[in-house]
């Protein structure tokens, strides 16, 4: 598994990461978010699409892979 990752309702950071999005939609398991994604980068426009399976949870950005997260207890931060 990669780092952490917290998600907000129209938010997303991680260690080397940082999106803020104007819109959020689900189908199942699957969540598309838009927005701009950056740090250290400049932000730029960004589709992020997330979907878990099982207790993982893998995200997608602009079509690229930034990894696997393991699913936490929600408001626990602890892997659930």
């Amino acid at each position: 598994m990669d780092g952490a990752l917290k998600i907000v309702p129209l938010g997303m950071a991680g260690d080397e990461l940082s999106c803020d999005f104007k819109s959020v939609s689900r189908a199942g398991d699957v969540v598309t978010w838009r927005g701009s994604c950056g740090f250290p980068e400049k932000s730029r426009d960004a589709t992020v699409v997330a979907a878990l399976h099982g207790e993982v949870l893998s995200v997608r950005i602009n079509g690229n892979g930034i990894g696997s997260y393991q699913r936490c207890r929600p408001g626990s931060g602890v892997p659930g």
